[in-house]
């Protein structure tokens, strides 16, 4: 008996409330709880036809520590159907983004990961082909890209940068041979150098 009247003083003191919104249509448009009119777990947002856009996960009075979003596309063959897939998935620490943030295919494989610490860019970042192979790989630092390696299918580097913004970025050919430098400043190419002019 004691426990259960605990039970009904917890339930009365947290003030859970189901929020339910629908579209005009009267299909659903997000769905979660509020607990002291404060966001927490999972919440689920939807664009039409009831299929989930987001999946996004609170904890501690209100603060993102997860967001899924979700991609919806219709696949054409023989039989057409409609499908929906995991798209991206973006680690939060009080609501800034912290961890990892990846990217998927529409089959499950990861198509790019980027680090966060603090809302910021951190570290090593890559996309990835279909298929598997490494296609970009940048270096972050506070939010700044400091490096920049883009692969050909062969795996071999396409172009090669360091601090891009304001520096040196070298094109290869597929077989490895430089073609030629471009000078950036300000993001902007402001000069090309042939392997003549070296």
């Amino acid at each position: 008996m004691k426990k259960f009247l605990f039970l009904i003083l917890l339930s009365a003191c947290s003030n859970e409330k189901q929020i339910i919104e629908k579209w005009p249509d009267g299909t659903f448009k997000l769905q979660g709880i509020k607990i002291n009119g404060v966001k927490e777990g999972k919440w689920i947002y939807f664009r039409d036809y009831n299929q989930d856009t987001s999946k996004i996960e609170y904890y501690n009075s209100g603060n993102i520590y997860q967001i899924d979003g979700y991609a919806y596309m219709t696949i054409k063959d023989s039989t057409t159907s409609s499908t929906t897939h995991l798209s991206d998935r973006t680690e939060y620490l009080d609501s800034l983004k912290h961890g990892t943030q990846l990217t998927f295919y529409p089959d499950g494989r990861i198509r790019s990961k980027t680090n966060y610490t603090m809302n910021s860019a951190e570290g090593e970042s890559l996309m990835y082909s279909e298929d598997g192979k490494i296609e970009v790989k940048s270096e972050y630092n506070a939010d700044t890209l400091v490096s920049f390696t883009q692969f050909h299918p062969n795996g071999n580097i396409a172009v090669k940068a360091k601090n891009p913004q304001n520096g040196i970025s070298t094109f290869y050919d597929s077989l490895g041979g430089i073609k030629h430098k471009v000078i950036y400043q300000n993001w902007r190419a402001i000069d090309t150098l042939t392997m003549e002019q070296e």
